[in-house]
Formats: structure tokens, sequence, C-alpha cells
């Protein structure tokens, strides 16, 4: 059995977690197969036990329709991690949808030519797959009622959490964190990006709330993939909480577990998410979460967090106020928390990814 695999996004990242993490348990389980990477050489360099093949056709490229079907016309089986996959390839195509955000926020797209193409590759795409992943039963439904995709083509195959996120002990290691970002030594965290749909506005606001409603001393820390914070920072200025709220650089990979263990609790008010890695790392560290109940968020999180509907910041601010003040719930949800978590491994996500080239590979032949 060959299969190719597309890693240009590798560096991206949520769909570039999605793919090291694959890689990386690929390389620990043996397979009746052989996996050919698809990438910057570079980019590729730690995983030469695989057939590492050069391809840098930029993503959603006229480029990428042209000389990836070209490269990989000799595999019986490619697996594109992105919806952008090649529509040329004759082979079996599996695709994973991480979700249908270009779809449902066209803003995020920088033209109408860009949705119309965005709308027009989902759809082709999933009619040309012989099989979808998707990584919860939100996005399959996504798929089914707004592209009409056949619900027995898709597989949904949820994502894992890296083991490195777990309860840290050393508290030197913690202080030395702490100094190196300067954290306040109460707070509340986010991790997530700054667009639209992680609905920030409506958690200055709860904060806002919280912090007129009891005059706590917690903090607001918030790292954002390190783009510019500025418009959120005026509008902290504007709501009078910016002596409170604290924008973080870019934190890398390595240290996030240790800004997850310096946090009181972790809130995540977002819209809509394919599946949401940040909560469910939350709650592997053992910081109690709480959440909108929007999307995919109750799949991942189940009953071991506080969850809100989205668009009421007064839920918000009771949520953070109750783990604030109730050190019981705050233990409870923290023991919850990572019980639900160890739900979730990358190594099930490849070996249930593998079963499904496996199952394509029998009627590839």
């Amino acid at each position: 059995m060959q299969v190719g695999i597309d890693a240009r996004m590798i560096n991206y990242s949520g769909i570039g977690r999605y793919i090291r993490s694959l890689l990386n348990e690929y390389l620990k389980v043996p397979t009746a197969g052989e996996f050919l990477i698809f990438g910057d050489l570079k980019e590729l360099g730690e995983y030469k036990h695989f057939k590492v093949k050069k391809l840098t056709a930029p993503i959603y490229s006229i480029s990428e329709q042209i000389l990836l079907p070209l490269k990989i016309k000799a595999l019986p089986i490619f697996h594109a991690p992105h919806y952008n996959a090649p529509l040329f390839y004759r082979g079996k195509l599996i695709v994973t949808v991480q979700d249908i955000i270009h779809i449902k926020f066209s803003e995020y797209l920088p033209s109408r030519k860009a949705y119309r193409y965005a709308k027009y590759m989902y759809r082709r795409v999933t009619e040309k797959a012989v099989r979808i992943i998707t990584a919860s039963e939100h996005t399959k439904s996504d798929l089914v009622e707004r592209l009409n995709v056949p619900p027995e083509k898709i597989k949904v195959i949820p994502f894992g959490v890296d083991e490195k996120f777990h309860p840290v002990e050393n508290e030197d290691l913690l202080s030395s964190f702490r100094k190196k970002y300067e954290l306040p030594e109460n707070f509340i965290l986010y991790v997530g990006n700054l667009k639209l749909h992680k609905n920030l506005g409506i958690l200055l606001k709860a904060f806002k709330l919280l912090k007129e409603r009891e005059k706590f001393q917690e903090n607001l820390v918030l790292t954002t993939g390190g783009k510019p914070a500025d418009g959120l920072i005026r509008e902290a200025c504007d709501k009078g909480i910016e002596q409170w709220v604290k924008f973080l650089p870019l934190i890398p990979d390595e240290e996030l577990p240790l800004l997850y263990n310096c946090a009181k609790l972790f809130v995540f008010p977002s819209l809509y998410e394919g599946f949401g890695l940040p909560p469910l790392e939350a709650m592997a560290s053992g910081v109690p979460v709480v959440c909108s109940n929007a999307a995919s968020l109750p799949e991942v999180v189940g009953e071991a967090a506080i969850m809100c509907n989205p668009g009421d910041l007064e839920a918000f601010a009771d949520g953070m106020y109750r783990l604030l003040t109730d050190d019981s719930l705050r233990s409870k949800l923290a023991a919850e928390g990572r019980k639900r978590a160890e739900l979730f491994a990358w190594a099930k996500t490849a070996k249930e990814t593998v079963a499904v080239y496996k199952e394509v590979a029998l009627f590839a032949k």
C-alpha cells in the first residue's frame, strides 16, 4: 500500500499540528504500507524515514492543481489534509475537511472571487474524494447539510492532544516562565487567533463585567499567534480594563504547556470550531475551562467544562466568577477535564486514519 500525503502546510497552526501529529505517530507505528510525503524539503527534514518529495506549489494556487497531479499520478492513494486537494488526480483521493469556515465566514477571504473559488473547491473535492475525514460530528453535519455530501462517505476521526500537555509540578520552572513573560500571579487565559469567529469582543465585555461586579485581582492574558492585537488593545482601553489585560507574543509550542499551567482558568468563547484543540489542551493540563456551547466544542469538552451561549456575556462572566470563587468546583472540573482529555490521543487518530487508507486500498486495486 502506497499513500501520498500533502505536507506543504506542516508549519501552519491548526492544519500543521494535524499533519505533524499524524506523521509523528506514523513514525512510531509500523504499517503495511509506504508513505510518500510532499512538501518543502527543509521543512520536512525530520521526516527522512519517509520518502520525501519536493513540492512547493503555493496553497490555493492554480499551480498546485497542475503540479500536484503530475507529481502523484503514479500513486494509488493520496491524502490531502485540507480542501485544496488535486482535482485532476486520477487515483483514490482521501480528504480531511477541517471545517467549512471559508463558506460560513466569507469575510476571511480576500475577495468575492476567492469565496467563489473556495465554495467551488469544497463542492468539487467532496464529490471527488472516495473518503472524507472530519474531526467532529458537527463538521460532518455541515458537509451533509450545506454540500449534500452522502453521510456514509464521511469518517469522523477526532483529533488528539499531545502528551506534553499535562499538569506541571515544578514550581521553579513555572516561576521562571512567569518571569520570562512578565505574567501576573493569577490570570484567566485565552489561546487562539484574532479572527472574528473567536468572539473576543464578548470575552472582553464579560471580563469587564466580572471586574466591575467583584473587583477581582485576576488579569486576562491572551496569546494570539503573534499577530498584532492593536484593535483589541484599543477595545480594552475603551472599556477601561487595559491595566488588567495582557497580550503575549507568539509562544513557542514547547512552552505552551507551561502557559496553560500558570493559568487559573481557561476561557474560549468561539462561535465556530471544526474541532477546538485549545480547550482540550487546557483540560489535559489540569486547567478548568469555560467555553461556548457552539459547533463542535460540546463534542470536545463533554460535561467537563462550563459551557455558555457564545452571545451571552453575562453567562461567561458568571462562569468565570464561579471558577474563581469556588475551589471545590475548580478542582472538580480540573479532574474531570483531565479524565476527558485522556479520550483523545493522536495515536488513536493515526490508527483510525491508517484504517481508512487500508479500506480505500482494498478497492483501489
